[in-house]
């Protein structure tokens, strides 16, 4: 009786002090986590405020998915436009995906979705073709696809979203209030005179 009574003492004991460890581990690795995502975001906003000074706006927090990034709004060529920085971890490299915009006023409210590969489907649009090898590789969606057509046979039009494609950047979207694109800087040198260049470039797309 005595033996079994000491060995569930023993268990008790193991398991409790496992238990201990084990909240030890966890509260460690949240702290861990918590300093490394301080710094993450710290390295995020020090590098959107250096380039926000090149350009004529402030600063500001954009909420994506309950994540905090930085955010600029300003204006270039006498046009509103919004940069956010978007981290995809909130631990690891502080790089990753810039979002370029451009706010316009659309009359037709035309609405043009463009991609590098199939999307596959995608609700309430259709699929159209561009005549032109400007676009061939792209597949390019609208909501209004004659107007799009019309829209996008402006030889001018389809050199722009090459370029901005050729630059690194993904196709742009431009729908009824915005026209927006898509800068990875893990493989894009964020140069301040490269993004006011690319943003010229979705602003003529109006």
């Amino acid at each position: 009786m005595e033996v079994i009574t000491l060995t569930n003492i023993y268990l008790i004991l193991v398991v409790t002090i496992f238990s201990i460890i084990l909240i030890l581990y966890f509260v460690a690795r949240n702290n861990m986590r918590r300093q490394s995502r301080g710094m993450n975001e710290q390295a995020c906003y020090k590098l959107m405020s250096d380039l926000s000074n090149h350009f004529t706006g402030n600063m500001s927090k954009s909420s994506r998915f309950f994540f905090n990034q930085p955010s600029f709004t300003g204006s270039l060529s006498g046009h509103n436009i919004k940069i956010t920085l978007w981290r995809s971890e909130l631990i690891g490299p502080p790089l990753s995906k810039l979002f370029l915009s451009c706010h316009i006023i659309s009359k037709n409210k035309l609405k043009i979705l463009m991609y590098r590969a199939n999307p596959g489907t995608v609700l309430f649009v259709k699929r159209i073709h561009i005549e032109g090898n400007e676009l061939d590789k792209l597949y390019v969606y609208s909501n209004k696809p004659d107007e799009a057509k019309r829209y996008l046979n402006d030889i001018l039009r389809r050199t722009t979203v090459k370029q901005i494609v050729e630059s690194g950047c993904e196709p742009p979207i431009i729908t009824r209030n915005t026209i927006t694109t898509v800068v990875d800087i893990t493989q894009h040198k964020l140069d301040p005179e490269d993004i006011k260049a690319i943003l010229i470039k979705l602003i003529s797309l109006q």
